[in-house]
């Protein structure tokens, strides 16, 4: 129970921080299109679809300074698709590889905005 009570006033006192500071959170979620390119040019290589999903926050700094940590899980690899593989003897087989490898992503971005007449310009 003390546990229970601990964490709730935490999740409390975070949720009031949020407000107070005027930080924007977010949630972010894509598509990775990822392969492998190897020095001797294997054109057995093929895209491996895989995903990236996190969170997101924005921290003004002042008015034209913003900071922007994330938090992406991401998935990235290849597939290696030979048509057939000679193992010896004219023996031949069907090779299918598919790497899968998952990272834990902190991008730490610095944004600042300005104003080009009526228009708002934001560079990274």
């Amino acid at each position: 129970m003390r546990n229970t009570t601990k964490h709730l006033i935490l999740f409390v006192l975070i949720t009031l921080s949020i407000e107070a500071f005027t930080q924007n959170l977010g949630v972010k979620a894509g598509l990775n299109l990822s392969t492998i390119h190897y020095k001797n040019g294997n054109s057995n290589i093929k895209l491996n679809p895989g995903f990236h999903v996190g969170v997101t926050a924005e921290f003004p700094i002042d008015d034209i300074f913003t900071f922007n940590p994330e938090l992406l899980l991401t998935s990235k690899g290849h597939i290696y698709d030979p048509k057939e593989e000679d193992i010896g003897g004219g023996q031949t087989i069907d090779l299918l590889e598919k790497d899968n490898l998952y990272y834990l992503e902190i991008p730490l971005i610095a944004k600042t905005t300005f104003k080009i007449g009526k228009i708002k310009s934001i560079l990274f």
